[in-house]
């Protein structure tokens, strides 16, 4: 039995204060950025200079073989995840910047389907909601630690214990929560791969 339940109860408000922080990236980036780059930058443009990315990122996805694109999905989350965990005692940036970072993808993209005048919350619900329900909860968790490391190694250590033993303290959590994580991220990328996709694509098609 993982200990989801018990890691939560020890560690909610981390866990809140790591989804805001993402929910955070999402409002910035999908209300106040769209609006000032429009003012000063063609979108067309914007479009232009990474069509040839998107295209090559493209040719290279749909190139691989399911199996291998789950494990490409995998190892891209785990390597996030284990970057805001071992780089969290750096007074919780890694966490802080990749949470908000990664929230104001989510943002940008859909407020660019938006503009392409698709509905983002239908796009996002058949696209991101199937495999973000498992990968953005490991996320929350990672991020959390990580914020937890931040703050208790860093400008308070965890009551009765001095900063090294919060550092290790910390980590036995971080021990215990791995399987759990890794288990999240695997059913998140087999979802991503085998569900989502084809759901986007069934809706693009009409």
């Amino acid at each position: 039995m993982f200990p989801i339940g018990s890691f939560l109860k020890q560690n909610k408000n981390w866990v809140i204060i790591a989804a805001l922080i993402f929910i955070g990236g999402v409002a910035v980036a999908g209300y106040s950025l769209p609006p000032a780059l429009g003012s000063a930058v063609d979108p067309e443009q914007l479009v232009g200079l990474q069509a040839d990315k998107l295209e090559h990122f493209q040719e290279i996805f749909q190139n691989m073989s399911s199996p291998m694109l789950v494990l490409v999905i995998f190892i891209t989350n785990l390597t996030s995840m284990g970057q805001m965990l071992l780089l969290g005692f750096l007074a919780g940036l890694s966490p802080l910047f990749t949470l908000f970072i990664n929230g104001s993808l989510v943002g940008a993209l859909t407020a660019s389907l938006a503009h392409e005048g698709l509905s983002p919350w239908l796009s996002l619900g058949l696209g991101v909601l199937p495999h973000g329900i498992f990968e953005l909860s490991a996320f929350f968790i990672c991020g959390a630690l990580g914020l937890k490391f931040g703050y208790h190694c860093v400008a308070s250590p965890l009551p009765g214990l001095s900063r090294r033993e919060s550092f290790f303290f910390i980590w036995r959590e971080v021990a215990t929560m791995l399987p759990t994580v890794i288990l999240l991220l695997i059913v998140g990328a087999l979802v991503e791969v085998y569900i989502s996709k084809i759901l986007v694509l069934k809706y693009l098609a009409g």
